[in-house]
């Protein structure tokens, strides 16, 4: 059984994780520009690789995902 997650420890979890994110929409951004750069601009192609930018900002930046959870209990 894992110990309860202290507030530090969710911090470090969050930042780490935001990290990976950014590293993630680093290279999906090289990727776009080299996919534009050898297909002439493929609009399908580079709507799709926006479509995944976009959708790892909405999780990861904007929180969607909490709008789902269940409510916590507060006490």
């Amino acid at each position: 059984m894992k110990p309860p997650e202290t507030p530090m420890m969710r911090k470090r979890r969050l930042q780490r994780i935001g990290l990976y994110v950014l590293i993630a929409l680093i290279i999906l951004e090289i990727f776009d520009f080299i996919t534009a750069q050898l297909t002439n601009g493929s609009v399908l192609l580079l709507l799709v690789l926006a479509a995944i930018n976009a959708a790892l900002i909405v999780q990861y930046f904007m929180h969607i995902g909490e709008l789902f959870a269940p409510e916590e209990e507060t006490h």
